[in-house]
C-alpha cells in the first residue's frame, strides 16, 4: 500500500492549524509533516500536542516563507506521494485512499483532485461565489494523459488554475527532476505547477473535491494587492519562460503553453495597474533583469491598449459627427424657408420624375 507525505507548512494559524492536523489524521495511510515557518503565535505548540503520533514530523525552521517550508517539508517525506495542504484548509475524510487507489491505478506521476472553497466568516460570504466559480471543473479529464496534454486540456477547458494544493505528486517524480517550489516569493504556484505539468510522464484526475480551501481574512488569497505580488508575478513567469525554452528547445512552443504563460502576464498586468502610483513606482527597485523583463512584458499589452483606445476615441468621434449631421439635417427639414422650397419645386420635381420614366 502507498503512503501520501502531506506536508503543512504553517505561519501564525494557531486558530486554524488544529482543525488542518485532524482532517489528516483522519485519513489512513497519511504520513503528516508539519512544518512551523518562525511562527509567533502557538501554531507551534499546537504542533507538539501531536508529536507522539507515530505518522507525525515536526520541523521548526526560521521564517523563511512558504516555498522554503515546502521544500524543507519534501526533503524530510518519506511517502511515495506529496501533497501540499495549508495549515488553514482541511481536507475531506477518504481523501488519501481515493488518490492512493487511483495512484495504484495509474502509476500517475501527478493526480488532481477538485476544490471547493468555503467561507471562515459571514463578512467572507460575498466573495464563495466568485471562488466557487474558480473552482468548480468545467470538464471531464478521464484516463491518464502526458502533463502536456492535461495542461492543454485545462487551457481549452477554461479549467488552468495553478493551485499546488490540488494535485498530489510522486516523490521520487519530484527528486528525479529537482522539481523545487520557489522561495522568497508570491505566487509561486504559478511556476511550480507549469514545471509539473511539462515533465510529468502520466497525469489523471480524481474528479471529487477532495480538498476544501477556506476563504477567510487576510489569507495570501484574500489579502489586499501590494507590489510584493508583482514582483511574485514577474519572478514566475521569467521562470516559466525559461524552463518552457529548456524543455522545447529549438521545436516551437505549443500555442497553450503560450497561453498559459500569457495568463500570468495578463494577471500581473492589471494587478499593476490596480497599484496606487506609489507602488507602481517600486519597479525602480528591481533590478536591471528584472526590470526588462517587466517592461518587455506588458509593452505589448500596453502599445495593444493604446491601439484599442485610439480606435474607440475615432469611433467615438464619428458618432459626434453622426449625431451633428443628423441634427442639422432636422433643423434644416424643418425651417420654413425649406418647406416653402419644397412646394416651389413640387411641379418641376413631378415632371423631372415623369421624364426619368
Amino acid at each position: 500500500m502507498s503512503v501520501i507525505s502531506v506536508i503543512v507548512p504553517a505561519y501564525n494559524t494557531d486558530r486554524f492549524i488544529r482543525s488542518c492536523i485532524e482532517s489528516v489524521l483522519a485519513n489512513q495511510d497519511a504520513q503528516l509533516i508539519l512544518v512551523d515557518d518562525g511562527s509567533t503565535d502557538n501554531t507551534l505548540s499546537i504542533m507538539k500536542e501531536y508529536e507522539d503520533r507515530g505518522n507525525v514530523r515536526i520541523i521548526s525552521i526560521d521564517h523563511s516563507g512558504l516555498g522554503k517550508a515546502r521544500n524543507t517539508g519534501v526533503l524530510q517525506a518519506d511517502g511515495d506521494y506529496i501533497w501540499f495542504v495549508d495549515s488553514d484548509d482541511v481536507i475531506e475524510r477518504d481523501s488519501v485512499q481515493k488518490l492512493i487507489s487511483k495512484s495504484e491505478e495509474t502509476d500517475a506521476d501527478v493526480i488532481f483532485t477538485d476544490i471547493v472553497p468555503f467561507a471562515d466568516t459571514p463578512s467572507m460570504e460575498n466573495k464563495l461565489s466568485h471562488y466557487r466559480k474558480l473552482y468548480k471543473r468545467k470538464k471531464r479529464y478521464d484516463g491518464v494523459r502526458t502533463g502536456l496534454e492535461m495542461m492543454e486540456g485545462f487551457v481549452s477547458g477554461n479549467d488552468y488554475y495553478p493551485t499546488a494544493c490540488r494535485y498530489i505528486l510522486k516523490r521520487e517524480f519530484i527528486r528525479g527532476n529537482d522539481i523545487k517550489v520557489m522561495e522568497s516569493v508570491v505566487h509561486e504556484d504559478n511556476s511550480y505547477t507549469f514545471e509539473v505539468l511539462l515533465k510529468a510522464r502520466k497525469a489523471a484526475y480524481v474528479m471529487e473535491p477532495l480538498y476544501r480551501r477556506r476563504l477567510r481574512e487576510g489569507s495570501i488569497v484574500t489579502e489586499p494587492l501590494s507590489f510584493e505580488r508583482i514582483r511574485g508575478y514577474l519572478l514566475n513567469i521569467m521562470k516559466m519562460k525559461k524552463d518552457a525554452v529548456g524543455f522545447f528547445g529549438e521545436d516551437p512552443v505549443p500555442s497553450y503553453v503560450n497561453e498559459v504563460i500569457g495568463k500570468s502576464v495578463r494577471s500581473m498586468y492589471l494587478a499593476y495597474r490596480k497599484l496606487p502610483p506609489e507602488e507602481q513606482e517600486l519597479v525602480g527597485e528591481l533590478s536591471v533583469e528584472e526590470q526588462k523583463g517587466f517592461f518587455d512584458l506588458i509593452s505589448p499589452i500596453e502599445e495593444s491598449e493604446r491601439i484599442i483606445r485610439a480606435l474607440n476615441s475615432e469611433k467615438a468621434d464619428l458618432r459626434e459627427e453622426n449625431k451633428k449631421l443628423k441634427k442639422d439635417r432636422e433643423e434644416i427639414t424643418s425651417s420654413l424657408s425649406y418647406k416653402i422650397g419644397r412646394v416651389i419645386t413640387f411641379i418641376p420635381r413631378k415632371i423631372r420624375g415623369l421624364l426619368k420614366k
